[in-house]
């Protein structure tokens, strides 16, 4: 028995109406592209990165650093989950959701064999586009 075949997902509400499975599901400029759960040496990397970010931040109370999983929206067509990302927010009136965040100032890859060629090219581009500040690719 063969599974249905499934129909490409192109938009952002495609791509959010996915069922949940685990995975980390991004929209690069219209592709969809889905990755695994990060290994543990990646997350390790990670949580050192923001254990010191947070500390460094610690009284800037309109700062705020933050990990995926999160649905950061760059276009109508893009939709990515940087690994650590750094944003401002109105601490009287914090977002609600990921749409009330807007563009973080800060993003924060840690690459993996899998995403390093995307982390390198595709993304930069993004963020680069997106005004994002300052881009950081870990390795």
């Amino acid at each position: 028995m063969s599974m249905p075949a499934m129909r490409p997902v192109t938009t952002i509400e495609e791509m959010w109406a996915l069922p949940e499975d685990g995975m980390r599901h991004e929209l690069i400029d219209g592709v969809h592209v889905v990755t695994p759960s990060p290994a543990y040496r990646h997350q390790r990397i990670l949580d050192d990165f923001f254990y010191e970010l947070r500390s460094a931040l610690r009284d800037r109370r309109d700062l705020k650093v933050l990990t995926s999983p999160a649905d950061i929206r760059l276009g109508p067509r893009t939709v990515v989950q940087p690994d650590l990302f750094i944003c401002r927010i109105d601490p009287v009136h914090p977002p609600a959701d990921w749409p009330d965040l807007g563009t973080p100032l800060v993003a924060i890859e840690v690459l993996s064999p899998g995403t390093a060629p995307r982390d390198r090219g595709a993304k930069r581009r993004i963020y680069q586009r997106a005004g994002i500040q300052e881009y950081w690719v870990v390795d």
